[in-house]
């Protein structure tokens, strides 16, 4: 397993990387995590590579959100917290608000690596998800992120 480990977060790693711009000044303060500690602690190292590559053109689009928002409801409800109709929204404006270090993704990254293969599998369908929020999705990317679905799926 060590290999594919190494693999997935070295070029998933890179493939954020490589896409990141610094981000200028703090635009606005980050809103403060709406949901439990618990559920923090399943979710957040999946929104951190996410909100890296959402935020990779400097902005993070309506529908870059909405996959975040939506791989973050269904991984909480099938670690058994499943979010309120009310706490969605709440969730939705913390996504929009959320900026993530370059720091935080290697960390993130090994975390993801422990998880089981449907959870990797569906981490990288969230992350084709945002990466083809915008419509602007080019063939190596598209290449990679099934090359890792793949190597997970025979993981």
């Amino acid at each position: 397993m060590g290999i594919e480990q190494t693999m997935f977060a070295g070029r998933f790693g890179q493939y954020v990387r490589d896409r990141h711009e610094p981000r200028a000044a703090q635009d606005s303060a980050e809103i403060p995590y709406p949901l439990s500690q618990e559920t923090r602690d399943i979710i957040t190292h999946h929104l951190i590579p996410l909100g890296l590559l959402a935020r990779a053109d400097g902005d993070i689009a309506t529908a870059e959100q909405k996959a975040m928002c939506d791989h973050a409801v269904a991984m909480l409800a099938k670690s058994g917290h499943p979010v309120k109709d009310a706490d969605v929204g709440k969730l939705k404006d913390y996504i929009a608000g959320f900026r993530p270090s370059l720091m935080q993704l290697d960390p993130a990254l090994h975390r993801i690596e422990r998880e089981d293969t449907d959870t990797k599998i569906a981490f990288l369908g969230a992350a084709r998800a945002v990466v083809m929020a915008d419509g602007r999705v080019d063939a190596a990317e598209a290449r990679l992120l099934d090359e890792l679905k793949l190597e997970f799926a025979k993981a």
